[in-house]
């Protein structure tokens, strides 16, 4: 996740149509380090993650393969 703040994380996974499916980070981020995010039970598919760092906020599109 280039570009990211230092601070508390929070990584939510959406479907197309807006259902939440679950939280997929919650905590501490330096930052720095790559974040890598696993999703064995989710089937292949388009996808949107939901990112709060502190004050901002982005949506960023996920392919599932």
């Amino acid at each position: 996740m280039d570009g990211m703040a230092e601070g508390q994380l929070d990584v939510r996974l959406f479907s197309m149509s807006g259902q939440n499916l679950g939280q997929l980070f919650n905590g501490y981020y330096d930052g720095k380090s790559p974040l890598s995010l696993h999703l064995p039970d989710i089937p292949p598919g388009l996808y949107f993650c939901r990112v709060w760092c502190g004050q901002e906020n982005y949506s960023i599109k996920l392919v599932k393969h």
